[in-house]
């Protein structure tokens, strides 16, 4: 058996924001998340399987008063690994250490306006993630990327993305689709359709040809054919253990393994 290519591990559901496309509802922590040691021996285990791959999210990770021994902890046991944050809880003694760790972060940003951004994520998320970006790139941080979650309120924004992030000097992207998980599900206007795949996924060739921003990574590129990575190339494991054959699907999978159970 080879090793999933990416384990996206959500450390907490506690979240300033109440974004309306959150896969996980984030906002309140949950009971029983784990623990500091209970990651670290989750970590051994993804360390001796030698997965290429570890993308710590949530909630906002940076939620948790000890994320950063936790992320220690996956550079002590040499475990590839990159954060995802909205950025509103980053501070500059934050952004010095995350760029001391010289480890891959992407900033959450869903739109190049605070009128597109803050529809989605709440009234002043725009500023704190331009703040967060002004404060990693000032402490150091050369492995920042941003992440862009399509939906059918920011689409439009997909051809501007490139000169907005030559001028926050960022090069790299990440996009990914909203997926009808979490809030979203209460929120479909918000979610794109099958016909709008194609059109989509034109925008996103087109940025891909723009020297001033690189798409490092398309994260729905199999929806060419609908397919889906989960289970064979992927796996999540939620806030309080739940292992899944994707993050998106912690909620639904209420029977599936645990951690703590195994």
């Amino acid at each position: 058996m080879r090793p999933p290519a990416r384990i996206y591990l959500d450390v907490t559901n506690a979240c300033p924001l109440r974004c309306l496309h959150c896969f996980s509802s984030a906002g309140n922590p949950l009971t029983g998340e784990l623990s500091r040691r209970e990651i670290g021996d989750l970590l051994d285990q993804i360390g001796a399987m030698k997965t290429p791959s570890l993308v710590i999210g949530g909630g906002e990770p940076l939620a948790r008063e000890d994320i950063f021994d936790i992320l220690d902890d996956c550079l002590k046991r040499g475990v590839p690994t990159e954060m995802v944050t909205n950025g509103v809880l980053l501070d500059s003694i934050a952004a010095r250490r995350l760029a001391a760790m010289n480890m891959p972060l992407r900033l959450s940003l869903d739109g190049v306006s605070a009128e597109t951004h803050d529809a989605i994520r709440g009234a002043g998320a725009f500023q704190g993630a331009l703040r967060a970006a002004t404060l990693l790139r000032g402490a150091g941080l050369s492995c920042l990327s941003i992440h862009f979650t399509v939906n059918r309120t920011n689409v439009q924004d997909l051809l501007k993305l490139p000169p907005f992030l030559h001028q926050l000097g960022i090069e790299n992207v990440v996009i990914s689709a909203v997926k009808p998980k979490g809030r979203a599900k209460d929120n479909p206007d918000l979610l794109i359709s099958p016909k709008m795949a194609p059109y989509v996924r034109h925008k996103i060739a087109l940025i891909s040809l723009s020297s001033s921003a690189q798409v490092r990574q398309y994260c729905d590129k199999n929806w060419r054919d609908f397919g889906c990575p989960g289970g064979h190339l992927k796996m999540g494991i939620a806030a309080e253990g739940k292992v899944t054959p994707c993050v998106f699907l912690a909620r639904e999978c209420d029977r599936s393994a645990n951690i703590r159970t195994r």
